[in-house]
């Protein structure tokens, strides 16, 4: 558990960690437990480039990593659409189709993509990268769910670059 702010666990119970928990704020409420590890506080937390873990040399500040994915998600969203075949939405269902080999780029606005109970198919060439970027500073989404076709999860970013406010259950 790495926290770029304060932990609050307020729950009344101790929560089980199964590792290191460290926190760049303030610890309340009940102690964490932990199977291995420990909870430590650091100012600021650094992350390893290689894998992700706190370190205390070496690493990445959040608000360095914050500067960097927010300038990676500008970029990306100012990329224009790429290997579009179709792209339709109903009440029901966003069907989104790319047809390059290399990389698929759609441009869809938060009503688009935002929605209750809304099926989000996305069909691409396996081994494409596709990127969805959506537009508009409030998304909403209520169940539903994301079905992928051909590209997998590990190929597919969707960045909400303009979003200010995500809601989701």
């Amino acid at each position: 558990l790495v926290v770029g702010g304060d932990i609050a666990n307020t729950g009344g119970f101790a929560c089980v960690v199964y590792g290191n928990a460290v926190h760049e704020g303030t610890f309340t409420g009940t102690p964490l437990q932990h199977a291995a590890g420990t909870t430590r506080h650091q100012d600021p937390v650094l992350l390893s480039p290689s894998n992700g873990n706190a370190v205390t040399t070496g690493g990445q500040s959040f608000a360095e990593l914050h500067s960097e994915l927010l300038a990676k998600s500008q970029f990306w969203g100012g990329l224009a659409d790429r290997g579009v075949a179709l792209e339709y939405r109903d009440a029901t269902v966003l069907n989104l189709q790319g047809t390059d080999p290399t990389l698929n780029v759609f441009n869809i606005t938060a009503e688009q993509w935002s929605g209750t109970d809304l099926i989000r198919n996305i069909v691409a060439p396996a081994g494409s990268t596709v990127i969805v970027n959506v537009s508009g500073s409030s998304i909403d989404v209520f169940g539903g769910a994301m079905r992928l076709d051909g590209v997998t999860r590990d190929d597919l970013l969707v960045n909400f670059f303009e979003a200010t406010t995500i809601t989701s259950t």
